[in-house]
């Protein structure tokens, strides 16, 4: 499935969430949620590299169902709930 990382994340009055001056993208968030670990991810951490690798290298990438299932799952035990709604929603195109 392609997505489309540059995607704004926005809050629930849909204006777009800064961090500083710098407008937070989808990729922000993968990438984040990905580089962090916990003791549990051992087996994960080098699938979980070379995801954040592919998302920053790229405006559009293209992920198998199992990669945006390990994506989201990072998003999920590494973010608040708006940016976890917000991101699954882009991700999942709706």
């Amino acid at each position: 499935m392609k997505i489309d990382f540059l995607q704004k994340i926005t809050s629930l009055d849909d204006k777009v969430i800064k961090e500083g001056d710098k407008e937070i993208t989808l990729a922000d968030v993968c990438v984040s949620a990905l580089m962090m670990s916990t003791p549990d991810d051992s087996d994960k951490k080098n699938l979980w590299y070379t995801l954040a690798k592919k998302i920053k290298s790229s405006k559009e990438v293209n992920l198998t169902v199992e990669e945006i299932v390990e994506v989201k799952k990072a998003i999920q035990n590494h973010h608040a709930v708006l940016i976890v709604g917000r991101s699954f929603e882009l991700i999942d195109c709706k």
